[in-house]
């Protein structure tokens, strides 16, 4: 996949602060550092669950950018394993004392959006409510909780004559679904872990409903202001006639979006992120 086709927002589009080279790598991979050092002036080495080791002595700085380590005890090992090889751990959501024990620089490294996939496309709102999120094996964290809310959801809509949507589907499609929907419901796989998805959807111009999200410095989302929260089903479900009765959900999907078209797309991360390289490490 292109780098601009990545749903993803971290690397998903050139800018000037970085020229990026995507090295595709298979899990256990193997690669040297004095290799790298030959083209490369840092490695950023992404949590996509393909662990593998960097050999070697030359110096050239490895940032591991941690993202699913709060999925659970298991996840959060795996990834302290690799973050010791490393030079620099760059932290999605976490809580930063989980890695700074190890003594190596410990930056926080907010989620983004990939804002050219993911942006207001004046689609009218012919959906009410959607529920997007894809389902896991059944023995992976929240696997059944999401199928049995999109089977609550679609029971709910249907008997209040609601347009309901939950046939996910990838790259602009995806964000195109959000754009079209008033309200999109998001459930996280286990709480404390918030998914991309909660970003990218208020990036679309819709109205958040999420189950409790933590909330990590220099975030600035509220809830209640960008975003609802919802406590259950029956909570949630009155949440959403509310919103509807009232008209409240465009003022929550407007302000959701221009937070984070303002403080949350690639450009801007890229951006705090070149700068922290060049006052920390001198480079």
């Amino acid at each position: 996949m292109a780098p601009d086709e990545r749903l993803c927002g971290f690397w998903s589009y050139p800018v000037p602060e970085f020229e990026v080279t995507h090295i595709h790598v298979d899990k256990g991979f193997i690669l040297s550092r004095e290799d790298l050092a030959k083209s490369h002036d840092i490695i950023v080495y992404e949590d996509t669950k393909l662990f593998g080791k960097f050999t070697g002595n030359a110096r050239i700085p490895i940032f591991y950018g941690v993202v699913d380590s709060t999925l659970g005890e298991g996840y959060y090992q795996a990834r302290l394993k690799e973050c010791k090889q490393v030079d620099v751990i760059l932290v999605e959501q976490d809580d930063l004392k989980r890695f700074t024990h190890l003594g190596k620089p410990t930056w926080r490294f907010n989620g983004c959006i990939n804002d050219r996939i993911f942006h207001d496309y004046g689609l009218e709102k012919t959906v009410d409510v959607s529920f997007y999120n894809k389902s896991f094996h059944k023995d992976a964290p929240g696997a059944w909780e999401r199928v049995e809310m999109r089977k609550q959801l679609g029971l709910f809509c249907a008997e209040k004559g609601l347009a309901y949507a939950c046939e996910h589907q990838d790259g602009i499609e995806y964000a195109k679904n959000f754009n079209r929907s008033k309200m999109t419901v998001n459930l996280c796989r286990v709480r404390g872990s918030r998914p991309y998805r909660t970003m990218d959807a208020l990036g679309a111009k819709t109205c958040l409903l999420t189950d409790w999200i933590p909330i990590w410095e220099g975030d600035g989302r509220q809830a209640g202001m960008h975003y609802l929260v919802y406590e259950n089903i029956t909570d949630l479900k009155e949440i959403i006639l509310k919103l509807l009765a009232s008209g409240g959900w465009k003022d929550v999907s407007e302000v959701g979006y221009e937070l984070v078209q303002a403080k949350h797309t690639w450009a801007q991360r890229a951006h705090e992120l070149r700068e922290r390289i060049g006052e920390e490490l001198h480079l």
